[in-house]
């Protein structure tokens, strides 16, 4: 009966073991991840950060869960990626995203030089070119 109990004991903390490696290794492949897209974003090579955030974002959200604050930050971070490719529609739902779970961690009482506030300047941005864009085609 003692080896059996020895033996789940045992295939549980192997179990947890292999978990805690596994977190780890993710850790580091996002470590390394985002040391490459902040490479490619400094240099504007927009085109290949892009998958690397991608990647990033769906690495955090999994390990960490989509309300986390560096998933918040993964998904920013690809918002900015897709606005600087002037692909709009893929940025907003990310800086919404985003700003709500920054607003619920920081409160939406923050300054505009706040960390809360980037994307939604960005996000700002990005309507109030698509409402130039509209008013510009209704003009023509």
């Amino acid at each position: 009966m003692k080896s059996k109990y020895l033996n789940l004991v045992i295939s549980l903390l192997g179990s947890s073991l292999g978990v805690s490696i596994a977190l780890a290794e993710e850790e580091t492949d996002v470590s390394e991840l985002n040391a490459k897209f902040q490479r490619l974003y400094a240099t504007k090579q927009f085109n290949q950060a892009a998958p690397i955030a991608e990647k990033i974002l769906q690495i955090t959200e999994e390990t960490r869960g989509p309300e986390d604050r560096k998933t918040a930050v993964a998904a920013n971070n690809l918002a900015e990626v897709y606005r600087y490719m002037g692909q709009y529609a893929k940025a907003e739902p990310l800086y919404e995203r985003a700003l709500k779970v920054f607003e619920k961690e920081l409160g939406p009482e923050q300054t505009p030089e706040s960390l809360a506030a980037r994307p939604l300047r960005s996000h700002g941005a990005i309507r109030q070119s698509r409402t130039a864009r509209a008013a510009g085609a209704s003009n023509l």
